[in-house]
């Protein structure tokens, strides 16, 4: 497993790339790689909700949510992986990536 970065994500809808491309450092060119599975681990107690989409979704409650630690594993489709903190207005939660595998 390799450790890509820890963002902090909002209420509102982005794309995590974007997140990691803008907060860490060193990946300013990030792209998830169709042949790699990531891991998707919360660190909030309200949790992440993420949903892959050609667009920024429309409503808040679109895609799964991730609460407290637990995890998810990403592999990239056709479109973005979008993300949002479900925590209350103006607050936020962190969002570790990491690959899986070598």
């Amino acid at each position: 497993m390799a450790y890509i970065g820890k963002v902090k994500v909002s209420t509102e809808w982005t794309t995590v790339e974007d997140l990691v491309q803008a907060q860490v450092e060193g990946q300013s060119t990030f792209a998830f790689d169709g042949d790699t599975t990531y891991q998707l681990q919360a660190e909030s107690d309200s949790g992440c909700r993420f949903v892959e989409a050609s667009s920024t979704p429309e409503d808040p409650k679109d895609g799964n949510c991730i609460i407290g630690t637990q995890c998810a594993f990403y592999k990239k489709d056709t479109g973005d992986l979008y993300v949002r903190s479900v925590a209350k207005a103006n607050e936020s939660c962190l969002l570790k990536i990491s690959t899986v595998g070598d």
